[in-house]
């Protein structure tokens, strides 16, 4: 079967994920993945509300369809290629679904996987609490699938995974791709109205937590979203690793599985840039070596920040436009939840570390950069330095010779051709003249430097005189050194 089949054709004999009603015995799990695969090329992508029902959601996520996830792949998994470790019902399985989202504006792949499992419903279309939590093995799928210890088509689950993300043409590189992140959604009919706050909250817990032991309910990080609980027979609960669904109409279950693309999407960005910006701190650290070329290490410093400002462009808008859809749907109920979402999974607080890291990666890079533009002045400086010696020697030795072959050159009664220039009877005159201009030269340049020396040490009585003599020109190849406190 080719992607674009599998993409645009429905499959015919397995039920429809998405066409469970709330009253229908049936709950949805769906496992989601955050992976470090791109759509590179040109791929074709169709928007969620055609193949998630929305509701009056539809037209809010049709207008933002470059904010939201699109579908590049869907299809549908027959329940006999599947195989759990834990799972003792699978004949319960009424079917099985791959999403593979497409979270824009960079192209992310979130991989989904949908199981749908048979339940006993008591009268009135409530489920049965213990059928949900013990007779239908829900708390071992969710184990199974969250520890990824099931084969789809004879292959571990990464590598199922990874095959279908190479259809759409996914640029897979060269590990697995699948992050740490993760998050479970479970979806279905309300549970009893007779069942008391703690009875609920029991339930809730065992699935959140994936075990049959009884828990401390004070003593947990489940959080409740206050507008989507507020109807009575709804039950919304949402941990950093699950949301538990239950009686919530079928727009909001679906709106609820499209924010957790979206959260996994970004931790994914900012798993990604994090790695990034401590790969650049190693590589700057390699440069900073006495053994590297100043010019290369000003070539890092130089890449490294026009890096950083890409990552800041990809913090606005990979991370935090896809943390807050309140510009994108007018609904408490789903902008409730999605922001419980975002803060039970960290993604607040992870893009506030990682935004300081950057912060700090970026003073240091322009003290790194200054330090190497005072070291290359410094060079400069000493260059002229050495010009300025060699142009003021031979000034030194220029002048006097030119001035001593201008005068044996002037055709004047002083100037005897028949005696020799080194006659210092003759000429001794004219070379004390010469010799007393240049110690006057000399005088006037150690009066300046004993004057400016004066002057200094009045200001900072406690200088040394080697300090004295590098501020006052005679050295500066140490002039980043501090000076003394200077006297109040």
């Amino acid at each position: 079967m080719s992607w674009r089949s599998a993409e645009f054709d429905r499959p015919s004999g397995l039920p429809r994920v998405d066409d469970a009603r709330s009253s229908d015995p049936v709950v949805r799990v769906t496992s989601l993945y955050a992976t470090a695969w791109r759509v590179t090329g040109r791929t074709e992508a169709g928007q969620v509300a055609d193949y998630l029902k929305l509701g009056v959601f539809a037209e809010h996520y049709e207008r933002n369809a470059r904010s939201v996830p699109q579908v590049a792949l869907r299809e549908e998994i027959d329940v006999s290629d599947l195989a759990f470790a834990r799972w003792p019902e699978p004949s319960t399985l009424r079917g099985a679904r791959l999403w593979l989202f497409v979270v824009p504006p960079y192209r992310l792949i979130v991989p989904a996987l949908t199981f749908d499992i048979e339940v006993d419903l008591k009268n009135g279309g409530q489920i049965d609490p213990r059928a949900l939590q013990r007779r239908s093995g829900l708390v071992e799928l969710l184990q199974d699938v969250y520890e990824r210890d099931l084969t789809v088509e004879g292959l571990d689950l990464g590598d199922y995974l990874r095959d279908r993300a190479g259809l759409i043409g996914a640029d897979l590189g060269e590990d697995q791709g699948i992050t740490t992140y993760q998050h479970q959604l479970v979806l279905g009919p309300g549970l009893p109205d007779r069942l008391g706050a703690a009875e609920r909250a029991s339930v809730v817990g065992a699935l959140m937590y994936r075990t049959h032991a009884e828990l401390s309910h004070d003593y947990t990080s489940v959080k409740y979203p206050m507008e989507s609980n507020r109807e009575k027979g709804v039950t919304v609960a949402v941990g950093p690793y699950m949301s538990i669904v239950l009686g919530w109409p079928q727009d909001g279950g679906n709106s609820a599985f499209i924010s957790i693309v979206m959260v996994l999407a970004a931790l994914a960005e900012l798993s990604r840039i994090s790695d990034e910006a401590t790969a650049t701190v190693a590589e700057i650290k390699d440069a900073q070596s006495p053994n590297v070329d100043p010019q290369k290490r000003q070539a890092v410093l130089e890449r490294t920040a026009d890096d950083l400002g890409d990552y800041q462009l990809l913090l606005t808008f990979n991370v935090d436009t896809l943390a807050d859809i309140s510009m994108l749907m007018p609904s408490q109920r789903v902008t409730n939840y999605h922001d419980v979402l975002v803060e039970c999974m960290g993604l607040e607080s992870k893009t506030k570390v990682v935004t300081k890291m950057l912060d700090r990666l970026d003073y240091a890079v322009r003290a790194e950069m200054a330090a190497l533009t005072s070291f290359g002045s410094r060079m400069e400086e000493a260059q002229r330095k050495r010009w300025s010696i060699v142009q003021a020697g031979l000034s030194t030795v220029a002048v006097p010779v030119s001035i001593v072959f201008g005068y044996f050159g002037m055709n004047a009664a002083e100037v005897d051709e028949r005696v020799s220039f080194l006659d210092l009877e003759k000429y001794g005159p004219l070379y004390l003249t010469i010799s007393g201009s240049l110690a006057i030269g000399v005088i006037v340049f150690w009066a300046m430097k004993i004057y400016d020396e004066a002057r200094l040490r009045k200001i900072y009585p406690g200088a040394s005189r080697s300090w004295l003599r590098r501020v006052i020109g005679r050295r500066r190849q140490d002039a980043g050194r501090r000076p003394p406190r200077p006297r109040a």
